[in-house]
């Protein structure tokens, strides 16, 4: 498992979209979070802890608001990037963000597949996909 830091907010904020679908569940022991409802997308990749080229590599086009942060989440339309969000870790978001349940550091879905249950523990939301893990 890998924890992951809010990081500044903007108005189609995928932080405040994970928030906001637990905020309306309103049964929390079976809270789906769709990411296709987020944004109009046909592959979503997670990446832990991986190289700017490496990414570039995987996507096939250059990530050009790359930050060396850690974590990303990047959500690809026709072979062109329309959003992406880096986290970093930090002790003093220690217990807060959102982190999603994962075995490799590179997750790879399509718009079909990007659906997690949400569990919150505190101020920290666990996402895990409902696909793989039943």
């Amino acid at each position: 498992m890998i924890s992951i830091g809010f990081s500044c907010s903007k108005e189609n904020d995928i932080d405040k979209f994970v928030e906001r679908t637990w905020d309306e569940c309103s049964a929390k022991e079976n809270c789906i979070i769709d990411f296709d409802t987020f944004i109009d997308f046909d592959t979503m990749f997670y990446f832990g802890h991986l190289s700017l080229e490496k990414m570039s590599t995987i996507l096939k086009t250059d990530m050009i608001d790359y930050e060396d942060l850690g974590e990303y989440i990047v959500f690809v339309k026709e072979d062109e990037i329309v959003y992406s969000k880096g986290w970093f870790k930090s002790p003093e978001r220690k217990g807060k963000g959102m982190y999603i349940v994962r075995d490799t550091n590179v997750l790879k879905y399509c718009s079909s597949d990007a659906k997690f249950r949400i569990t919150k523990y505190g101020e920290l939301f666990s996402l895990t996909q409902i696909n793989k893990y039943k």
